[in-house]
């Protein structure tokens, strides 16, 4: 451990514009006597890194007891620190260091638009393409989201070969990334492709990753070039108000829902009402459901804090070995989008995740049957994690294909037929 020297620290507070700076007079001068000890941050005379340094996560987590505990003059100082060390284009530490400030400054303040005294200056200048190129890259450097993706190719490639009319519902907030890889199945599979196949996207408001109409122009595109006839309409409505009719469903067609990365967007009261109308209004054959592992459950904030603090340090860190230090515009959007969860989490409560346990209890309980993954899917998903970091890891639990970073799990994927 080493004395935290501020005055050592190149000042990278200019990385976190305010919009309103926070009243830090209010709480009082900075007690220099309260300084911390940080793990992992080296004077100028060591040589070597310490192993698997985490001194960002240990000052958020004790930031976090301060807040739980009111301790204004604690959690001043802490804030001070964290303010002095962040960096959203550092190493993960610094990162971690900055966004968390965010989301905890947010906390503080009572609201999640406070949160937006410190922005990050990119949320003007990113358009549609660079978010549609920033996951694209993402899919290529990570298997974050692309594991739920590829699983979800095979699963509705094996479970509708010969079907003649297929319809898969997408509640996702992928750009519609994930479906050439389905489209170019479809067309070249061995019994021919379908008739017609079916996709009916529900938007996500709140993504802020372009237009609907942008994605449907695209996958149409790709649809043509492949000779693949495709019938794709793009769904606005919230998902509380979504209604049987709204989808157009046929009887006849093979239907399956996948829900990815956005079951955590609903109020946690209504999840379980929103799974039980897909399975009575919706009578899907399949639905895949893709999330993060991530348990935010608990009443006592401190605790949620920790996990949700913990999962996105998985994250950054796994960022840093994918883009091998490189500071690039798609890491720099990708990041920010996955911080404005930690922000709406921490700061006010929303898009809290569950556990894969959680999720499964709630499909069963909503009258769904879990359904294991072939082998053929499980090694396919399994040769795609090994193309990445040695860090990465999938194992094949409680029919889920789970997807862990240093031992840490992060996202799933389950099947489940009605």
């Amino acid at each position: 451990f080493f004395l935290l020297q501020t005055s050592n620290i190149k000042d990278e507070r200019r990385h976190l514009t305010p919009v309103c700076s926070p009243n830090w007079s209010s709480l009082g001068k900075r007690d220099r006597s309260q300084e911390l000890k940080v793990p992992g941050k080296l004077s100028s005379k060591d040589k070597a890194p310490a192993k698997e340094s985490k001194w960002a996560l240990q000052l958020l987590n004790n930031c976090v007891q301060a807040i739980a505990t009111n301790n204004v003059q604690r959690t001043q100082h802490l804030m001070w620190v964290l303010n002095d060390l962040g960096c959203l284009t550092g190493d993960a530490n610094q990162r971690l260091a900055a966004y968390g400030l965010k989301a905890l400054f947010g906390k503080i303040a009572g609201t999640p638009t406070a949160a937006q005294a410190y922005h990050h200056n990119l949320d003007a200048s990113a358009t549609a393409k660079n978010f549609h190129n920033a996951l694209l890259k993402f899919h290529d450097l990570s298997p974050w989201y692309q594991v739920v993706y590829t699983a979800t190719s095979g699963v509705l490639l094996d479970a509708f070969e010969g079907k003649d009319a297929i319809h898969v519902i997408d509640i996702g907030h992928s750009q519609g990334t994930q479906w050439p890889t389905l489209i170019e199945g479809l067309a070249t599979r061995p019994s021919g492709p379908p008739s017609v196949f079916k996709l009916t996207v529900v938007e996500d408001p709140c993504s802020g990753l372009g237009s609907g109409s942008e994605v449907k122009s695209r996958l149409e595109r790709f649809a043509k070039v492949m000779g693949l006839n495709m019938e794709l309409r793009m769904l606005a409505t919230p998902l509380h108000s979504l209604t049987r009719d709204a989808f157009a469903i046929a009887k006849p067609d093979a239907l399956a829902v996948c829900a990815h990365f956005r079951l955590n967007h609903i109020d946690s009261s209504q999840r379980q009402e929103f799974l039980n109308f897909v399975r009575v209004e919706l009578e899907p054959d399949l639905v895949i459901v893709g999330e993060n592992d991530s348990d935010n459950t608990s009443a006592d904030f401190s605790t949620v804090a920790g996990e949700v603090i913990g999962h996105f340090w998985s994250f950054l860190d796994s960022m840093s070995g994918a883009f091998k230090g490189h500071e690039c515009e798609e890491r720099q959007i990708m990041e920010h989008l996955f911080s404005t969860s930690v922000v709406a989490r921490l700061a006010s409560g929303m898009e809290l995740s569950e556990s894969r346990e959680s999720w499964n209890a709630r499909m069963r309980s909503a009258g769904f049957e879990a359904e294991a993954p072939h082998d053929e899917i499980v090694e396919t998903a399994r040769m795609l994690v090994k193309k990445n970091d040695v860090n990465w890891e999938l194992r094949n639990e409680d029919n889920c294909l789970v997807l862990l970073w240093k031992h840490r799990p992060v996202t799933f994927c389950s099947v489940w037929k009605s």
